[in-house]
């Protein structure tokens, strides 16, 4: 399921990313690798508020659809 799909609150484990090479490049060096656990701790209508091995960062939710988790 894409992350854009995970309720507030919730924790998921990336499995993977689609997208051009430069997309993967940027989400692999906000730490969104795969196997790491992301939480989803806000929402709004422009993106997410993620918490990635211990450090909070927002992103649209174009780029959130593109990544997939478990």
């Amino acid at each position: 399921m894409a992350l854009t799909m995970v309720a507030v609150g919730d924790t998921r484990e990336v499995l993977c990313y689609r997208g051009k090479d430069e997309i993967k490049r940027r989400l692999y060096d906000l730490g969104l690798v795969k196997g790491e656990l992301v939480k989803v701790v806000g929402e709004n209508q422009d993106g997410l508020i993620l918490l990635v091995k211990g450090v909070k960062i927002a992103i649209n939710k174009g780029l959130a659809s593109l990544i997939i988790v478990k």
